[in-house]
């Protein structure tokens, strides 16, 4: 008779990034500690009038487990006690059975059929992770939680029957089950854990009524076509249904009240949003807040050029992140804010306008926009955020706003085009990088007194020079490493 466990390996369940790792060895955790004992193929426990299965030392093959040990009901699997068990083909599980522990059948990559008795009403994390030849998998109507990793990694399933009890779906669930195409999740589920469906083939889904918030769940799946979000969802998360590139349309239920910057794909054509939602709505497949004052997000894969209505007053932070295929966008003379990273990305992004009546340029607002070669910031804006032209490299001139008193850190580093620039008598400081790496920079005129320096500002910078007004003080041989020289254009540029 066995009378102690030695140490097992296991596997931690990485609950973000949705997979399954080797780590140190874990020990068996014991209901009681009492000796175990041995029937026929099982080491098990008796606990309360009730036998907890904690070893197989069977040959494998199809299994099924006794619902009785010696005359009491047989309760629960234990954790690890089929762990990687790769002789076992097919295994019954009794219906006196009400718990299967935390990776009971994880890496059984030759299990290809699985019974789950009716009283089952939980199932632990990575119970069956990795069960590489389980093609279906029934989860009867008991089971109301399946753990974090549950069935992640069974390649071959095609088909889960979800029962009607469920309520959550842990983190990674069914993550990377490459063949599973089609799930029905029933009303009775209230959460969805982070990448519960993530990287599976799935082509339609249809959101539980009972759901209220909507993570992660269903990222990187390629094949998704469709998806139904019912009324009763009130916020759709970051990177919800990021990576699912046939995703083209979604339709925004009058329940949600918050959509998190990135939640939809860059295959998304058009977003339309239910005439009762107090939040959003759409014109043309575009989204807006609700007085349609605010430009929240465009999706990416719409048309190359657009006009922003007149009316809306500010774009929205990411509303054009990533849209690689447009080429030019006219902003109406209403706008006065353009948000951080507005247009971070929009690499084809030729011909913007910014209008005078724009007060603030946010950080990165449009950091990437490598195919943009001109660009005057009006008089209006008082604020331009670090970054905001980082990598426009495109970009041979550029008119910068009287009324900035800061140039950011990195505001135009990488503008490797850039030749010419003039810093308006008004700014006072100018941020670390500011002008780094613009290697085509040979003029740098200053029209007031020398302004505060961060650290490297010109850096890369190597054949500019920086050029003074008579009568302007702060100035020596050098400035920000750069020679300088007395600017003599006559008549001298007003200030």
């Amino acid at each position: 008779m066995k009378t102690e466990f030695s140490f097992i390996r296991g596997v931690s369940t990485d609950l973000l990034s949705g997979t399954a790792a080797a780590v140190r060895p874990l020990p068996l955790l014991l209901l009681i500690l009492t000796a175990l004992a041995q029937a026929e193929d099982f080491a098990y426990v008796t606990n309360l009038g009730t036998i907890t299965v904690a070893e197989y030392t069977g040959p494998g093959g199809d299994l099924t487990i006794p619902a009785t040990i010696n005359g009491l009901p047989v309760t629960r699997i234990e954790m690890f006690t089929f762990f990687y068990r790769t002789n076992l083909t097919s295994v019954m599980i009794p219906d006196s059975v009400t718990s299967i522990g935390d990776q009971a059948f994880d890496g059984c990559t030759n299990l290809g059929l699985v019974r789950i008795g009716s009283n089952v009403t939980s199932i632990g994390n990575a119970a069956f992770h990795g069960c590489e030849s389980l093609s279906s998998i029934a989860i009867p109507n008991s089971v109301m939680s399946l753990g974090a990793h549950a069935f992640s990694d069974c390649r071959s399933l095609t088909n889960v029957t979800l029962g009607n009890r469920v309520t959550r779906i842990g983190n990674a669930a069914f993550f990377e089950c490459l063949n599973l195409t089609t799930v029905t999740i029933p009303d009775s589920v209230t959460n969805i854990g982070e990448l519960a469906f993530a990287s599976t083939p799935l082509t339609r889904v249809t959101i539980p009524k009972g759901l209220t918030s909507l993570g992660n769940a269903f990222m990187n799946c390629q094949d998704l076509v469709s998806v139904t979000i019912p009324s009763g969802v009130t916020s759709i998360g970051e990177l919800a249904f990021y990576g699912c590139l046939s995703l083209t349309n979604v339709t925004i239920p009058s329940s949600v009240t918050n959509i998190n910057i990135g939640a939809f794909p860059d295959s998304l054509g058009a977003m339309a949003v239910d005439s009762l939602n107090p939040s959003y709505s759409s014109v043309d497949g575009v989204l807006f807040d609700k007085s349609q004052t605010s430009l929240i997000q465009y999706p990416m894969a719409k048309a190359v050029t657009y006009t922003i209505p007149k009316g809306v007053t500010n774009i929205g932070g990411e509303a054009f992140t990533g849209c690689k295929r447009l080429t030019g966008v006219t902003i109406p003379d209403t706008v006065t804010s353009i948000e951080g990273e507005a247009f971070f990305g929009c690499e084809s992004l030729t011909n913007v306008t910014i209008p005078n009546r724009v007060a603030s340029i946010g950080e990165s607002a449009f950091f990437g926009c490598g195919g943009l070669t001109r660009l005057t910031i009006p008089n209006s804006v008082a604020y331009i955020g670090d970054w905001a032209f980082h990598f426009c490299t495109s970009l041979t001139n550029v008119t910068i706003s009287t009324n900035v008193a800061r140039i950011g850190d990195y505001v135009f580093g990488g503008c490797s085009s850039l030749t010419s620039v003039t810093i308006p008598g008004g700014v006072t400081n100018i941020g670390d990088h500011a002008f780094h790496d613009c290697k085509s920079l040979t003029k740098i005129f200053f029209q007031g007194n020398a302004p505060g320096l961060g650290p490297h500002v010109f850096d890369g910078d190597n054949l500019a020079t920086v050029y003074y007004l008579p009568g302007t003080t702060g100035w020596g041989s050098t400035f920000g490493d750069r020679p300088t020289a007395l600017d003599t254009r006559s008549p001298a540029p007003a200030q």
